[in-house]
């Protein structure tokens, strides 16, 4: 089985040596929980450490907010990382076929670049623009049937709080990335665990997350105990 090093450091390490290539990945969790970062610099890392060619597509956050905010922690854009912004299309309210519109971009750009990894941010809005067709679920379905058969490693971005009702994406996804918070010494920590990562062995305990100057930072493992 071949594995793909994700270059974030500290999350090779819980999710038991990197991410089997071609595994469609959820990375959920609530709002502020560093979602969208992480999966930028899991896109990022593969261009400037491994010189893979990677797609973003944000659904959510418009190009300029979405570097601006990058760039404070030091991400930036890179010509191997290509961002592609449907959030300032969904701003001009421009009428478009979602699933054939990112389809088709994935298709580009794997043929024309043979991109290696994958991003969509977010799926929840994914599903908000299906819901226009009123077969959302089916819709979902075929494309984790088609990200499947282009064997692009994908992180599928999810606003999720821990507890909610199962949906098909977690049934049909190979990895399980949550991120949260927790009560600690009465303090609010963020943390990261790896709920689910088909064909590896993982670590399934909470971690602590947080960014410096240099991205992504994943720490000590915390003791259920003390939370």
């Amino acid at each position: 089985m071949d594995i793909i090093k994700t270059g974030i450091s500290g999350l090779d390490a819980i999710t038991g040596g990197g991410i089997p290539v071609g595994s469609i990945v959820l990375v959920r969790g609530p709002s502020g929980s560093l979602k969208s970062t992480l999966a930028y610099e899991f896109c990022y890392r593969g261009a400037i450490f491994f010189n893979e060619s990677t797609l973003y597509i944000s659904l959510e956050q418009d190009r300029r907010s979405m570097m601006n905010m990058l760039k404070k922690i030091g991400l930036k854009e890179h010509s191997k990382c290509i961002f592609i912004d449907i959030a300032s299309r969904r701003k001009s309210k421009e009428h478009f076929e979602c699933y054939q519109y990112i389809t088709k971009a994935i298709e580009t750009n794997f043929s024309d670049f043979g991109i290696t990894r994958l991003v969509i941010d977010s799926l929840n809005a994914f599903s908000v623009l299906s819901w226009i067709s009123q077969d959302v679920r089916n819709e979902l379905f075929r494309f984790m049937n088609f990200l499947r058969d282009m064997n692009i490693t994908t992180f599928l971005v999810e606003e999720y709080n821990l507890g909610e009702t199962q949906n098909i994406e977690e049934y049909m996804s190979d990895g399980i990335i949550d991120l949260g918070f927790l009560e600690l010494e009465g303090r609010r920590k963020r943390f990261i665990m790896i709920n689910k990562m088909r064909g590896m062995e993982h670590d399934m305990d909470k971690f602590s997350i947080g960014v410096s100057k240099d991205g992504i930072k994943i720490g000590e493992k915390y003791i259920i105990g003390k939370v």
